[in-house]
């Protein structure tokens, strides 16, 4: 969580962030070696990749293969984290975080995480089945900003992934 620290530090000068494990990334690189173990030999893993007509393309289809068997529970005891237990910490920590905002009266609350957990609140939030999830980590721009307006009765999108602060030279993925 190192890193959602020091961007929210970076971004929100003056405030004390507050760490909430909970909304901590999935462990993608215990994901994509109960897929594909040869990534933890880093020769062997660059010359398979670099073995492949389109090498970008075959490392999309890994992490897409990957993600798939986590998230159908296919491998269950090799993951550091089931997609289960991933799934139920952060929208228990997002409940969480709610129900201290109402309880405090806050009118805004900021949260700095990453894309796995934005594109599961979304697939959640917008009644989307949960593969849905896949389609929208890949396209989420780092340091974009996702904006929800939530009261004592429901939670609705106000934007997503909006990444019109950067310039389009500095626009990642993943």
């Amino acid at each position: 969580m190192l890193r959602h620290k020091e961007t929210a530090d970076y971004s929100f000068t003056g405030l004390t962030p507050i760490i909430n494990a909970g909304l901590n990334e999935f462990d993608h690189m215990n994901v994509l070696s109960v897929h594909q173990p040869a990534i933890h030999d880093k020769e062997k893993m660059t010359a398979m990749i670099m073995s492949q007509k389109d090498p970008k393309q075959f490392i999309e289809d890994e992490f897409q293969m990957a993600m798939t068997k986590w998230m159908n529970e296919e491998g269950t005891t090799s993951y550091n984290e089931t997609f289960r237990d991933f799934k139920t910490r952060v929208l228990d920590s997002l409940e969480d975080i709610y129900a201290t905002a109402r309880r405090e009266k806050h009118k805004e609350v900021i949260a700095v995480t990453s894309g796995g957990v934005i594109s599961l609140y979304m697939a959640v939030l917008m009644d989307m089945p949960l593969m849905r999830m896949l389609e929208m980590n890949q396209h989420i721009a780092n340091t974009s900003v996702t904006s929800l307006l939530f009261n004592d009765k429901k939670t609705t999108l106000s934007y997503y992934n909006n990444f019109s602060h950067l310039p389009k030279d500095m626009v990642t993925y993943m």
